[in-house]
């Protein structure tokens, strides 16, 4: 009982907080796994930067978002959101392909890496709590030294974050 009005009571007060946000955070599960800081620059703008692991590398994202209601007959919670970016980071490889030939190395090594984001997502804000869930998608290009340029297309994620 005592542990059913301390959950009751939580979500009351995040429910209130949740009103008026300007930032959220959370977690991104997909094909480049990591957490996400949004800042919002007004009602449909904002900056999000992401810190992400995977394909064998690390990266950082900043992205320029623009948001606009998508589906209003379905839900007024539902919103597009598009944007673009850039990324930067290190990868790991031990071979790598250079024009039509492929070269090995004896060891694993690290190298830097750099590229420019498109953005496009649709979001699901929960008005009574201070939840968003995302499907994101983000194809990239970037240029690095174990593959001279590198293009991803599917680049696709589902982020849960926390509004505050």
């Amino acid at each position: 009982m005592k542990l059913t009005l301390l959950i009751s009571g939580l979500l009351l007060c995040m429910a209130g907080i949740s009103q008026n946000y300007t930032r959220d955070a959370g977690l991104r599960f997909g094909t480049l796994n990591g957490i996400t800081y949004r800042q919002y620059l007004g009602e449909i703008k904002a900056i999000e930067a992401q810190s992400l692991i995977g394909k064998d590398g690390l990266r950082f994202r900043i992205m320029r978002q623009f948001f606009q209601p998508a589906f209003n007959e379905l839900s007024d919670n539902l919103y597009f959101t598009y944007g673009y970016g850039a990324h930067a980071g290190i990868s790991r490889y031990s071979n790598y392909k250079f024009l039509t030939r492929n070269y090995s190395l004896s060891d694993r090594t690290v190298g830097p890496l750099i590229g420019l984001d498109a953005y496009l997502g649709l979001e699901y804000n929960v008005r009574e709590y201070p939840l968003i869930i995302e499907l994101s998608f983000i194809p990239f290009f970037e240029f690095s030294t174990n593959r001279f340029f590198y293009i991803l297309l599917d680049d696709t994620a589902i982020s849960i974050k926390y509004k505050f």
